[in-house]
């Protein structure tokens, strides 16, 4: 997967899915925004990631503190191509209605034609955000992905990159 040039947002990096995940798109090349309520996991994961990262302490069950990380995130980028998500769904949706906009521009500009929102969390809720935010945003270039990865998934992904 290369995602040079890409930028990407995730939440929840002060967990294991959400650090996984990050250090992932780092690896790939994106340029990433570490979004969590703990300082100090954050300020340790940008130290672990060799590549452009944007430290965002917030707490995006509060919908102000979601639009704020969304918004630093686009003017320290210029743009955002992916959307992760690792948290609660109410959390999940704060994030995903501040990003949308920027999400639809990133799909119409980019040279891979999409962009992507990604729900780390294989609840019934989260897929039920995901299948009406894909119905929303499909004739937009944004694809719109639930998956519930496990530990061990997550382990062998970084091991295979070298993290």
């Amino acid at each position: 997967m290369e995602l040079t040039g890409a930028v990407a947002l995730v939440t929840g990096v002060d967990t294991g899915p959400g650090s996984a995940a990050a250090r992932l798109l780092a690896t790939a090349g994106a340029a990433v925004a570490l979004v969590a309520g703990r300082r100090d996991r954050l300020d340790e994961l940008a130290a672990m990631i060799d590549h452009t990262v944007l430290v965002v302490q917030a707490d995006v069950a509060k919908q102000p503190e979601a639009v704020s990380a969304v918004e630093r995130t686009v003017a320290q980028f210029g743009r955002l191509d992916i959307v992760v998500l690792v948290g609660r769904v109410p959390e999940m949706l704060h994030v995903a209605h501040a990003a949308l906009l920027y999400l639809a521009r990133a799909a119409a500009d980019s040279p891979r034609g999409v962009a992507d929102l990604i729900a780390l969390d294989g609840t019934p809720e989260a897929a039920e955000l995901a299948d009406s935010l894909r119905r929303d945003l499909s004739d937009h270039g944004v694809r719109v992905s639930a998956i519930a990865p496990t530990e061990a998934q997550l382990a062998i992904a970084l091991a295979v990159t070298g993290q």
